[in-house]
């Protein structure tokens, strides 16, 4: 499923794609990737029929790419990895972020990409709107994260 969302953060481009650097370096991006999935996974557990709970993946991995930096634009490819309770790579997410300058103190964070999943050809059509609405509470619950984190500076802050 192509998933795509985004947030206005009250910084400059060049301090977002600063800090953005900072926030792959010191691991915080991946954490915060984590918690996010996990934010997904609570809202499906939360919404799915309760006779029939899905056996659900945990996040195994998270890969992050070099930004790639384009008069006001920088663009960072990603990759999540989960893992089935069973082992193997079970769901993926390939997606860019990217930072787009639109104005002295304002910066677009956007999240475009592909979220794969094996429960999508395993359900039925409600329970497919159920998988695309946990997919849509991870990105948003990932940017508001992000956005947080950019304006505060700090690597640690969520």
């Amino acid at each position: 499923m192509f998933l795509a969302d985004q947030r206005l953060c009250s910084i400059s481009i060049d301090a977002a794609r600063a800090r953005l650097a900072d926030l792959v370096t010191y691991g915080w991006l991946t954490t915060a990737s984590a918690a996010s999935y996990q934010d997904g996974i609570d809202h499906l557990l939360w919404t799915w029929p309760a006779d029939d709970p899905p056996n659900l993946p945990r996040l195994a991995q998270t890969h992050f790419l070099d930004p790639i930096h384009r008069l006001d634009t920088t663009t960072m490819g990603m990759r999540w990895h989960a893992t089935a309770v069973t082992g193997g790579l079970f769901t993926a997410l390939d997606a860019n972020i990217t930072l787009t300058g639109e104005g002295d103190q304002v910066t677009r964070l956007t999240l475009t990409g592909v979220y794969r999943s094996p429960l999508e050809m395993l359900t039925t059509v409600p329970e497919r709107i159920l998988l695309n609405k946990a997919a849509t509470t991870t990105i948003r619950s990932l940017l508001t994260r992000i956005c947080g984190a950019l304006e505060s500076g700090t690597p640690g802050s969520q």
